[in-house]
């Protein structure tokens, strides 16, 4: 059930859906229902309406407004996303930072401010295949030093795979499904940017299910 924004509702359990006042069960005069002022539905949180519909294993691709970093990563990858993270459920992603491997909570990224995101789905995989390639990346330990980022995305933009000493974000990802032999392109996984992510004929974009 949905209001006309297309926001996801429930029916009032005060009124019962009548919008009135209600009294043992029966209509008291003409006075509209105070927990639903009179519409006979309340809308559902929105945190719960974005964790309801993103789904585990989905992409999320992040541009980070206000980080030197971040410019640098999309300089050299020729892209507007300069980090992705993976859902790992439907409030939180695992995601390969800088130093360390970490579970970050959904709500991290929704602040508009700080970052633009955008959501992608990846199509023509089994549920199964899914959950054991996120059980592969929950299982990774991992830490680097800070620098070692750059250094890998200087070396993705040249394609010398060989010489990386650790995967990029968007990498991770890629080797982790191809532990279940699926793949965004025809590219090493090792060499994967967050734009082959976007541009991968194999996702879909679901960012409509991001709030707005």
């Amino acid at each position: 059930m949905s209001d006309p924004l297309g926001r996801h509702t429930n029916k009032c359990d005060d009124c019962k859906g009548v919008g009135k006042w209600l009294l043992y069960g029966k209509i008291y005069g003409k006075f509209p229902c105070p927990q639903c002022k009179g519409k006979g539905f309340v809308v559902e949180n929105l945190d719960e309406q974005i964790q309801r519909k993103i789904r585990c294993g989905d992409i999320l691709l992040i541009k980070y407004r206000l980080d030197p970093i971040g410019f640098l990563i999309r300089l050299f990858s020729h892209c507007q996303w300069n980090h992705v993270a993976w859902f790992i459920n439907d409030h939180e992603l695992v995601e390969l930072k800088a130093t360390k491997k970490v579970i970050t909570p959904l709500k991290r990224y929704l602040n508009k401010w700080l970052y633009k995101i955008k959501l992608v789905r990846p199509i023509y995989i089994s549920k199964i295949s899914l959950k054991q390639a996120i059980t592969f990346a929950k299982s990774k330990n991992l830490h680097y030093s800070y620098l070692s980022i750059i250094l890998a995305f200087i070396l993705v933009k040249f394609n010398l795979s060989k010489y990386l000493q650790r995967p990029t974000c968007s990498g991770f990802i890629a080797l982790c499904l191809y532990t279940v032999y699926w793949k965004f392109n025809d590219k090493n996984t090792a060499l994967i940017t967050p734009k082959d992510i976007e541009m991968s004929k194999i996702v879909k974009d679901v960012s409509y299910e991001l709030p707005k």
